[in-house]
């Protein structure tokens, strides 16, 4: 990893990013890099474009912490958003909230894509909207997750997985987390 950066007790809020192209990240994005958010909010954030996820946070080929925070009222064009993650590592997440998070695509909460890893615990995720899969959680293309004490309610998918949708060969483990 090449750079470490902290957010602690912070708001990131009312950030945007739109292109014609790839966009990856309206609040916040981490690549090839540590990032680590604690006691903060990431909210009203947006990542708009023809192939944009991330609309709070995005991490490419990095490792990404969040600690009691709230994730809320982010939005992606595509996919992921409140969090989208590729080929990255989501490690201890614990005591958020991810509500309210929606997107176009797949992971309203998070996207965890190409390899990632996922570990989340006591985390709330409630009322996350995906136009697609995945309304709170979407894992594709070899990514994993395990999950601790989590709480899914009132998440919202069109097509299938209000809760978690796993895509693609993925490894998934849920202990005592109420769907």
């Amino acid at each position: 990893m090449s750079s470490t950066c902290t957010i602690t007790n912070s708001t990131v809020s009312y950030n945007s990013v739109h292109s014609g192209g790839v966009v990856e990240a309206g609040g916040l994005r981490a690549h090839s890099s540590t990032l680590t958010i604690t006691n903060s909010t990431v909210n009203y954030n947006s990542a708009l474009g023809e192939v944009s996820t991330g609309g709070g946070i995005g991490a490419r080929d990095s490792k990404l912490t969040i600690i009691n925070s709230t994730v809320n009222h982010n939005s992606a064009q595509q996919s992921g958003g409140g969090v989208s993650i590729e080929n990255s590592v989501l490690q201890k997440t614990d005591g958020n909230m991810f509500a309210n998070n929606t997107c176009n695509g797949r992971g309203a909460a998070i996207l965890g894509h190409s390899g990632s890893r996922i570990n989340i615990s006591q985390n709330l995720f409630t009322n996350n909207k995906a136009s697609g899969s995945g309304g709170a959680i979407s894992l594709e293309k070899e990514s994993r997750i395990i999950s601790n004490s989590c709480t899914f309610t009132d998440n919202w998918a069109m097509s299938e997985g209000a809760a978690c949708i796993t895509v693609l060969t993925v490894v998934h483990h849920h202990n005592s987390s109420t769907f």
